[in-house]
C-alpha cells in the first residue's frame, strides 16, 4: 500500500522530456537523427532545461564602454534519443547571431562537434559551411531555426581543434529546431 501512495511522488521526481527539434545528419555513409529537447527539473517542476538555447551577455562596462559582445550565442546540444542515457552519441553546435537581425555572424566561426561515443575524443568540422535558412522569432525569449551544414569533420583528441588529414569524414546536416530558448536574463531586443 505504501508503494502505491509513493508512486505519484516518484512520478513528480522524474524529469519529463519533450522534443524541440531534429537534426538529420549524414556522417560518412551513415545517416542518423539527433534531437534537441526540453525537460522539467525534478526539484523545480516549473523550470525547464533546453538543449537548444541562446544567451546575450549582460553589459560589462569598462571606462564607460561595454566590453561584452552583444552577440546572441546559440548552443545546440543534441543526442540520438529524446531521453538521455549514459555514453550516448551527441552533437554540439555553437554559433553567434546578430541580436537585431538574428542573422549568422561570421566571427566567431560556427563550431560543430560530433561525439560518436559520448567520450572525450570527437570529430570537429575543420572545413565546411554552416548556413541559416531562417530564424523565426516566437517571442522575446524563443525562436526557431532552420539551417544546414556540410563539409569535412576530422578526428580530434583535444583542444585546440586542428585539421587532421589522417581521419577525414564527409558530413552534412539539416537542422529543424522548433524552439531555441533563452538561458539568460537578457531578452531579445
Amino acid at each position: 500500500m505504501a508503494i502505491l501512495l509513493a508512486m505519484p511522488a516518484l512520478a513528480q521526481e522524474m524529469p519529463v522530456y519533450e522534443e524541440t527539434g531534429t537534426i538529420e545528419i549524414s556522417f560518412g555513409n551513415e545517416g542518423m537523427t539527433y534531437y534537441t529537447t526540453s525537460n522539467t527539473v525534478s526539484a523545480d517542476p516549473g523550470r525547464q532545461v533546453h538543449t537548444a538555447s541562446w544567451l546575450i551577455l549582460e553589459p560589462r562596462l569598462m571606462g564607460g564602454v561595454n566590453i561584452s559582445p552583444d552577440d546572441v550565442f546559440v548552443v545546440i546540444q543534441a543526442r540520438d534519443s529524446i531521453e538521455p542515457r549514459a555514453g550516448q552519441a551527441t552533437i554540439r553546435v555553437e554559433v553567434s547571431l546578430d541580436p537585431d537581425t538574428l542573422q549568422l555572424k561570421k566571427k566567431p566561426a560556427p563550431s560543430i562537434r560530433f561525439f560518436p561515443k559520448g567520450e572525450d575524443d570527437f570529430y570537429a568540422m575543420t572545413d565546411g559551411t554552416f548556413e541559416i535558412d531562417s530564424v523565426t522569432r516566437i517571442d522575446a525569449n524563443n525562436f526557431s531555426i532552420v539551417a544546414s551544414a556540410r563539409g569535412v569533420m576530422t578526428g580530434q583528441t583535444g583542444e585546440p581543434v586542428v585539421h587532421n588529414p589522417d581521419d577525414p569524414v564527409d558530413f552534412s546536416a539539416r537542422f529543424e529546431l522548433q524552439r531555441v530558448s533563452n538561458r539568460g536574463d537578457v531578452s531579445l531586443p
